[in-house]
């Protein structure tokens, strides 16, 4: 199925841009080969994030934890929400065309909480390879969205109904193409 090309439809991007206006939240997709595509780009990624990135230790810790997540939501059709060694929550929710796994799209990179100094020097030791002092990472965090949980819940769930939707339209679109093409 050519649905490995679903990041270079504008549909999708257009869908991150009104979803990043509402949330500042990054929407992604991660294929079932699991190479992510960022849709957003990189300024609507969370500062501390890209520094995590950007060194070998930290983005073995991302890419390890995206991989446990896209397999757990494709193993269980639902949405899978973990909170990652920053302390940040992501979302991976699962889009599948019938019985076919096709990829997940994932929002993240924001807080439940306002986080205590406690639990910033415990990130700061998470964290210890990237040098980070306790002011740097407050000051990220205080950047950082919060959500309650019903916010949480229902980001999720918009996600789902825009990857329902994606589906469906891609869906139809293939059938149209199928129906208008001559032997």
């Amino acid at each position: 199925m050519g649905f490995f090309n679903i990041t270079e439809k504008k549909l999708l991007h257009n869908y991150h841009s009104a979803f990043y206006k509402l949330f500042h939240v990054p929407l992604d997709w991660v294929g079932p080969d699991l190479h992510t595509f960022t849709i957003c780009g990189k300024e609507h990624c969370n500062p501390l994030c890209l520094r995590i990135l950007a060194s070998k230790e930290g983005a073995k810790l991302c890419a390890e934890l995206e991989k446990q997540s896209v397999e757990a939501a494709e193993k269980t059709g639902k949405p899978v929400v973990t909170r990652c060694h920053a302390g940040f929550y992501d979302a991976t929710i699962p889009i599948f065309s019938g019985d076919n796994y096709i990829g997940s799209l994932c929002i993240g990179q924001y807080l439940g909480k306002k986080v205590s100094r406690s639990e910033l020097e415990k990130v700061r030791q998470q964290l210890d390879f990237l040098d980070i002092s306790i002011e740097e990472l407050e000051n990220c965090y205080r950047q950082t969205r919060k959500f309650s949980k019903e916010e949480m819940e229902g980001m999720t769930e918009l996600v789902q109904m825009i990857a329902e939707y994606i589906c469906d339209s891609y869906g139809r679109i293939q059938f149209m193409e199928s129906v208008n093409r001559t032997d």
